[in-house]
């Protein structure tokens, strides 16, 4: 049993609504938090997990609204990790910044993400999933994906968003082992 410190009167809340995937289509969002993690397999494959963020003054309806993306960027899978340096290369070019050296660089910056609807299979539940990448203006209009838009944002926004998430890798930890990430190797 657990005392909550006074009666909670749920009358006086709004229930939350239950969590349903989004459509699939183009979304205005922007990535807001990144991290290297380790996959599940134990092998030393990692991936760069991206969590993009539906723009609320575009989109109201579904203002907040996070959609996940793994990059196998590190795996033992040349296929696999061709794939995510393309998707990669897609989100680099959606923000306007060709070159990065930490996938910081990206936070912030407005976008078209295709999300795509993923039904039910097995055990997994309904759920999204990216399929595509674009400057911001091919979807939405208005001004295109600049660097200088990214400085623009409001330095608490960033602030707030960092504490909220896993510390992420700097660019000054190395992927398992001593390998070199596989976009300098010439993989």
């Amino acid at each position: 049993m657990a005392d909550l410190d006074g009666q909670f009167d749920s009358n006086q809340v709004e229930p939350q609504k239950p969590m349903v995937p989004l459509k699939t289509g183009w979304y205005p969002m922007a990535i807001v938090e990144s991290v290297v993690k380790e996959t599940s397999s134990g092998n030393g494959n990692k991936y760069l997990q991206l969590v993009f963020q539906i723009d609320e003054n575009r989109d109201s309806e579904n203002a907040g609204r996070k959609v996940w993306a793994r990059l196998n960027l590190w795996n033992s899978n040349p296929k696999a990790s061709e794939i995510a340096q393309q998707e990669l290369s897609a989100i680099c070019r959606a923000c306007g910044v060709p070159q990065i050296t930490d996938s910081e660089q990206l936070h912030f910056i407005p976008m078209s993400v295709r999300v795509a609807y993923v039904p039910p299979k097995g055990e997994y539940q309904e759920s999204n999933d990216t399929k595509g990448f674009a400057p911001l203006s091919k979807h939405f209009g208005g001004i295109g994906n600049t660097k200088q838009q990214t400085q623009q944002q409001p330095q608490t926004q960033h602030n707030q968003t960092q504490q909220q998430t896993q510390p992420m890798n700097t660019g000054n930890q190395a992927p398992a082992g001593n390998e070199s990430p596989p976009w300098t190797t010439g993989q």
